[in-house]
């Protein structure tokens, strides 16, 4: 059976020139996941009706899978 595990990353940060008023995430640092490939999506909106999307994979290892020099 998979465990889960306490995942961290730096968040993205959004700028512009008009108010950012939304930002949604589809997980959160922190997040426990199971073993396997995770995407992970930021998005944002300004006053304007502008969007941005910020997207990345998260692979969860197990310890056997470590490559040397990943942090854990």
């Amino acid at each position: 059976m998979d465990s889960l595990q306490q995942v961290f990353w730096e968040e993205p940060i959004f700028a512009d020139n008009v108010k950012i008023t939304h930002v949604m995430a589809s997980k959160l640092p922190g997040y426990p996941l199971k073993q396997g490939r995770h995407d992970v999506l930021y998005q944002a909106a300004d006053e304007d009706g502008n969007k941005a999307r910020c997207v990345f994979t998260v692979h969860v290892l197990n310890e056997n899978q470590m490559p040397s020099g990943v942090r854990r």
